[in-house]
């Protein structure tokens, strides 16, 4: 099934509390999906702290900016050619 109407029309021939059942696996699921993976994903899967995730950010970014400055690292244009020929 590739398209939306493809699933509807699957779909539309179930009975109603199969739908409900699919739904709350739906909603089941995407409780557990993380966001952006970012501090709140890792405070609750691993249990880190506001203050290491602070850190670790503001050192992470530390490391990248003297890696620009010592060209190992080049910010990303838009332009992949352009950028490879620099």
């Amino acid at each position: 099934m590739d398209t939306v109407q493809e699933i509807e029309a699957a779909l539309s021939h179930l009975p109603v509390k199969d739908l409900e059942a699919i739904e709350r696996s739906i909603n089941r699921l995407k409780q557990r999906q993380p966001d952006s993976g970012g501090y709140e994903y890792l405070q609750q899967e691993y249990g880190i702290t506001r203050e290491e995730w602070d850190r670790f950010v503001a050192r992470r970014e530390q490391e990248i900016q003297a890696d620009q400055a010592q060209g190992r690292m080049k910010q990303f244009t838009g332009d992949i050619e352009q950028d490879l020929q620099d």
